[in-house]
């Protein structure tokens, strides 16, 4: 017997925890604040007061209430009540009360919307009268001791009307209470008080966990961890104080305790989460929070999705692939969910929009868990009644005028059909249904059929065990069908955050009398369970701007003058300006005016400034709708006309409230109140209804909130109750539309036509620089007058204007060979076209093709580099000058013709054959206005007739030295400087003069030079440089000497037993010193002196050197004469015996002789063969033989010696050594 009551004591104290939670500790603590019998009135606010239908309050109790009633904190507010002294007449359905720290003392000012701590969810109430009704909190509050306490209550529509009764206890104090109340629909939770009052309710409180303040832990330690998408990790925390534990919250508010220890195991995760976990010290300490971050990697492939290009105001749709679930969201954060499938529409577009996609393991249908039909009975399902009892049945109830007619069969009452129902013919009070243990993994959902017909029906809810407490998810009240057999309503309850082992019943409250059989049937528990869900991936929809329309038409003209545009399209408008307001003309062509300067038009189709914007917003529940949630409408356009709106739609349960659907609030981009939707009901179908409110805005509203180009809205819910899940596709709806009469932003824009005007140049007025020059001259001719603009340039043409381009720039330089008129003109400049031709003619005079004739004159400008050919005005030439750039003057140049070649005499040797030059019979005399500084070019003319005649003539004369072997090549040109420059050469004998060897430096045809191509091939040059112009003698010379031999005397003598050598020179040029050689034979020859010449001068100079010792010996002597130029030459060999007899010489007779001569070797003691030798003056051997002299014979004739005539060395050697040399002069 005694364990048979232990049973059951233990079985009634397991049963009194299932039905009413957890026993308060024996350390809690009641208290009341606030005295006196004082009552609201029945149509004043209170917190149970139904005189309006929904009502919103606020009212403080104070640090200083508390501690006088012996609350010393910090504390853990574990209950409150009220003084109820009546009741309502109806339940009130919605309630809910929240708490939160403030500062403020009273309500003078509302206490705001955020930061309270909901301690009691929503519920329906009702009230019990007659003393203290304490309502049960779900949540306790942490009171940290130090703050003041603010109190907000809240609830929905009371249903079915407003009723002056409820009341409770006051106690008066300065803005003691705050409320608003009205009958609209829906919640009043969420929305701000407005009025106030000094009428505070008293109440009573229970605190648990009290104590003196402790000093705060230091926060625990806590690494974060990463786990696979789908799977619960366990976190760990170390470092509690002794005596202390750890609190895991899943907020960082720290109000959702979700685990206490060294280690919480989270539910499955299926996106990456942040836990936060504090140290915890009895009774009520606890340190910061610290967060504990846990990455969740997916494990899913995401999917393919490619972007879209859109022409603006056009619908864009984008679609994904490769995988099997697609979630769109509008944000990269995966916050907003707005759409499933494997396609998403985008609505009208205006601007870019991006949106994101993931591949989901789930396809997001439901489970079924349970099921239960009570066709087998109600297997699992207990009660627990006090009064009224549940009891299963087929039919109708055994009271008249309530409840359903049968069970139901797809919601219609049919008889036969099981069903449970509140039999509440049996008494006043509140029943439960308990249900069995539930195992859920995901989102779960409770679904089932409910019939309450009675005309005093009472409440209806569903609660759900977490382990710890019992707490409601729904509940409804009143009478929901009208006649026994009204269809059954279905409603699904969603089950947010109930995890792991769970229990669900049902709470029947009777109604005031037995017509409040109430009745459930055909429950079903689903979840879906979250899949793994894949990384997003972004995909752009391009919005396609509209393109100006195209214009055709010349674009660069010359000043002055119009061009003509073209544009395609309708109602074509041109102007002058890019905001389009100039019109400067219409249609699809326009014509400029004459145009001096660059100058912009605009065109485009004139369709009306005007339009119309509507767009679409829509974000569906689970992970798209938050407590805050943002909607862009990009692409709005200013200048709103008409009356725009905004239509708000909600559609679900988000609140969770009874049949209430959810409660949105509309805030605009400053955080105003644009209007709220939802939160009303009573449907008789919950879950197929949406509530749509439209919005009127201003004008004003658009066009301040368009301004950036789009306009932002949040969407916020009120109550924080987001249970998505109730109804299924939940989703906030928002559509803004409005007229316009600015440019639409689909509008295209203006084009923009540039045109380039350009200026002209003006024509040159003259050229100067042409007239009459000589052939070879380079003349430079100069633009004058005219002015150049923009990229226009002088361009010089020949023969014609426009002809033979030549050259640019404002000057040439040109040497014609012809005579040849130029033309210059200034180039185009852009569209401008070039000018008109400016000439000038550059003269030259007609060569005959002919050499000069004797006594022909010309006369030149020698002032540039180039060969300058002076022409007779009959055209014939007498010679070229090349200055080599140096400025001469005036040059002439006079030709002198002899009948044939003339011969030469030496000025110091006047009649002897052997220093005579044969010259060619054409000769000059130049003479320039300015001296050269530097050496000039001189081409000197000559017929291939005359040059060769020349060679002739020098091989015939007497002297080997002018001598013409390899053809032109070896002409020279010998200059005189002096007295009598004039065409006679003897005159310029004895004059002081100076005689100059000038070699030639080229030489060729006449033909080749430019401008001289019509002469005979038998024309021939050579050309010389020159330091100075005189007369000019062409002829040949071996040994590089002018025309008369300048060494006046080269002799010697005997002094004392040495020789002395002496010379005397009439003029020098360039000679830079002289070399006097000796020799013993006349072949092998030594120098014995070097003496510095003079190098320049006219006058007669005499040198002289000793030869010591010399005078024992026969000696031989010649001089060289070396130029600066290193050229040299030798002079003639003269001999010395200073001491020697000569009379048993050998006699050579006749001397002089001519080819041949006689030699007697009697008396000369020569014997036997004598070796005979002849030398020229240079020291050239010319002949070589021997003479027998053994054979008594001593007289020989020399003949056919073919020598040229001059002056040779005989020179005779016998066996014995004894020489004999001897001068002789052939003829």
């Amino acid at each position: 017997m005694i364990m048979k009551k232990i049973y059951n004591l233990t079985k009634l104290l397991m049963l009194a925890v299932v039905l009413f939670g957890t026993l308060l500790p024996v350390s809690a603590q009641t208290i009341q604040l606030g005295t006196g019998t004082a009552v609201n009135g029945t149509t004043a606010s209170s917190p149970v007061n139904i005189w309006y239908r929904r009502t919103v309050s606020q009212f403080v109790y104070t640090a200083a209430e508390l501690n006088a009633a012996g609350i010393v904190g910090p504390c853990s507010l574990q209950d409150i009540g009220w003084f109820v002294t009546q009741s309502p007449l109806y339940n009130i359905p919605g309630y809910t009360v929240k708490v939160k720290h403030v500062a403020a003392n009273n309500v003078a000012a509302a206490l705001g919307t955020g930061g309270w701590t909901t301690v009691k969810n929503s519920f329906t109430y009702s009230p019990t009268a007659g003393g203290w009704d304490m309502l049960g909190l779900d949540n306790a509050f942490a009171w940290n001791g130090v703050d003041n306490i603010g109190v907000e209550l809240c609830w929905s529509q009371v249903t079915p009307s407003y009723n002056g009764s409820g009341q409770c206890r006051l106690y008066s104090t300065p803005s003691g209470y705050r409320y608003s109340w009205t009958d609209a629909t829906g919640s009043s939770c969420g929305l701000t008080p407005a009025t106030t009052n000094t009428n505070k309710p008293q109440v009573q409180m229970v605190w648990g966990n009290c104590g003196p303040p402790c000093s705060t832990p230091n926060p625990p330690s806590a690494n974060g961890v990463t786990t696979s998408c789908g799977n619960g990790v366990t976190l760990s925390a170390s470092g509690t104080p002794p005596g202390g534990t750890y609190n895991w919250y899943s907020d960082a508010a720290g109000t959702t305790l979700v685990g206490t220890g060294a280690s919480y195991t989270t539910p499955p995760l299926y996106s990456s989460a942040t836990f936060y976990v504090g140290a915890f010290v009895s009774p009520n300490c606890e340190s910061t929070l610290v967060p504990v971050s846990v990455n969740v990697t997916s494990n899913v492939t995401p999917p393919t999705a490619a972007n879209v290009s859109v022409n603006c105001g056009n619908s864009a749709t984008v679609s994904a692939s490769g995988g099997t679930n697609y979630i769109w969201y509008g944000d990269a954060n995966g916050a907003n969910n707005i759409g499933t499938g494997n396609t998403l529409s985008l609505g009208t577009l205006y601007a870019d929009s991006t949106v994101y996609v993931a591949n989901s393991a789930s396809s997001g249908s439901p489970t079924t868990l349970y099921s239960q039909d009570w066709q087998s009975g109600q297997t699992g399902w207990t009660e627990q009644n006090s009064g009224p009892y549940w009891n299963l049945l087929s039919g109708q109830t055994g009271s008249v005028n309530t409840g359903p007619a049968g069970g139901s069969a797809n919601g219609t009452p049919t008889a036969g059909n099981n069903y449970m129902y509140l039999e509440t013919s049996t008494g006043a009070g509140t029943s439960y249904l308990i249900g069995p243990g539930f195992t859920v993994t995901g989102q779960a959902t409770f679904e089932f059929d409910y019939h309450m017909f009675g005309a005093s029906m009472g409440t209806l809810a569903v609660e759900a065990w977490n382990g710890s407490t019992w707490t409601e998810v729904w509940s409804i009240s009143g009478q929901q069908q009208t006649s026994l057999g009204a269809a059954w309503t279905t409603i699904s309850i969603p089950l947010t955050g109930y995890y792991g082992v769970i229990n669900l019943r049902f709470r029947g409250l009777r109604g005031s009398s037995f017509t409040s059989d109430m009745a459930v049937d055909n429950l079903l528990l689903t979840e879906v369970v979250p899949g793994c869900q894949s990384n997003l991936v972004a995909v752009t929809a391009t919005v396609v701007p509209p393109t100006a329309i195209p214009v055709t038409g010349v674009t660069q003209i010359c000043s002055s003058n119009t061009t003509t545009l073209s544009a395609s399209g309708t109602s074509v408008e041109w102007y002058s300006d890019a905001g389009g307001t100039n019109v400067v003309g219409t249609g699809n062509s326009f014509t400029t005016p004459p145009l001096v300067a660059n100058t912009t038009y605009y065109v485009g189709e004139n369709l009306g400034a005007s339009g119309t914007y509507d767009q679409t917003i829509q974000v569906f529940g689970g992970s798209g709708l938050s407590g805050s949630t943002a909607f862009n409408f990009p692409g709005t356009p200013t200048g709103a006309t008409g009356s725009p709106s905004l239509t708000i739609t909600t559609y679900g349960d988000i609140d969770g409230t009874g049949t209430n659907l959810e409660q949105w609030r509309v805030d605009d981009e400053t955080g105003a109140l644009v209007g709220t939707a939802g939160g009303t009901g009573n449907f008789a179908d919950q879950c197929g209804n949406t509530i749509t409110t439209v919005v009127p805005l201003t004008t004003a509203q658009i066009d301040a909130w368009a301004a950036n180009g789009s306009i932002d809205f949040t969407g916020v819910d009120p109550t924080g109750n987001i249970n998505y899940t109730l109804c299924g596709g939940d989703y906030l709806q928002l559509k803004l539309t409005y007229t316009y009469n600015t440019a639409s932003p689909c509008s295209a824009p203006l084009a923009q036509v540039d045109i380039t005007v350009d200026q002209p140049s003006s024509a040159p007025a003259s050229v100067s620089g042409g007239g009459s020059v000589c052939l070879g001259t380079t003349s430079t001719l100069a633009v004058q007058g005219g002015a150049l603009v923009g990229s226009s340039n002088w361009e010089w043409f020949s023969n014609n204007c426009g002809g033979t381009p030549i050259g640019t720039g404002p000057s040439i330089s040109v040497t014609p060979s012809t005579t040849t008129t130029y033309f210059v003109a200034a180039s185009a400049n852009g569209a401008c076209p070039a000018t008109a031709c400016a000439n000038g003619t550059v003269t030259l005079p007609v060569p005959s093709n002919n050499l000069s004739g004797n006594g022909e004159t010309a006369t030149c400008t020698v002032n540039q580099g180039g060969y300058i050919h002076l022409l007779t005005p009959a055209g014939d030439l007498v010679a070229s000058i090349n200055s080599n750039g140096q400025n001469l003057g005036t040059v002439t140049a006079t030709s002198y013709l002899e009948t044939t070649p003339l011969l030469i005499d030496n000025c110091n040797n006047i009649g002897n054959p052997n220093f005579q030059v044969s010259v060619n019979n054409r000769h000059w005399v130049i003479t320039s206005a300015i001296a050269p500084s530097a050496p000039v070019e001189v081409l000197l003319p000559t017929t291939e007739a005359e040059w060769q005649l020349m060679g002739t003539e020098a091989f015939a004369n007497g002297n080997i030295n002018d001598d013409i072997t390899n053809g032109l090549a070896d002409v020279g040109c010998t200059k005189y400087s002096g007295p009598n420059e004039n065409a006679n050469f003897p005159d310029n004998c004895g004059q002081g003069g100076a005689f100059t060897w000038h070699s030639q430096t080229s030489n060729g045809n006449i033909n080749a030079m430019a401008g001289l191509t019509g002469h005979a091939a038998t024309d021939k040059y050579i050309t010389v440089d020159v330091n100075s112009f005189s007369e000019f003698w062409l002829h040949g010379s071996s040994t590089s000497s002018p025309l008369p031999v300048e060494l006046v005397d080269f002799s010697s003598r005997c002094i004392d037993g040495d020789v002395a050598i002496e010379w005397s020179t009439a003029s020098e040029n360039n000679s830079m010193h002289f070399e006097v050689e000796s020799s013993v034979d006349a072949f092998n020859w030594e120098a014995i002196a070097v003496v510095d010449a003079a190098q320049f001068s006219t006058s007669l100079i005499d040198y002289a050197i000793l030869h010591e010792g010399a005078a024992r010996e026969k000696n031989y002597y010649r001089l060289k004469q070396v130029d600066t130029d290193g050229a040299y030459e030798y002079y003639s060999i003269i001999y010395s015996d200073c001491g020697s007899d000569f009379d048993g010489a050998p006699i050579i007779f006749p001397n002089p002789s001519k080819n041949n001569f006689t030699i007697d070797f009697g008396g000369s003691g020569m014997k036997g063969i004598v070796q005979l030798t002849l030398v020229s003056m240079e020291g050239k051997e010319v002949s070589n033989r021997q003479l027998n002299l053994s054979e008594g014979v001593s007289t020989f004739q020399i003949n056919n010696l073919e020598l040229r005539p001059g002056l040779y060395l005989i020179k005779m050697i016998d066996m014995t050594g004894k020489l004999f040399i001897i001068k002789h002069r052939f003829n």
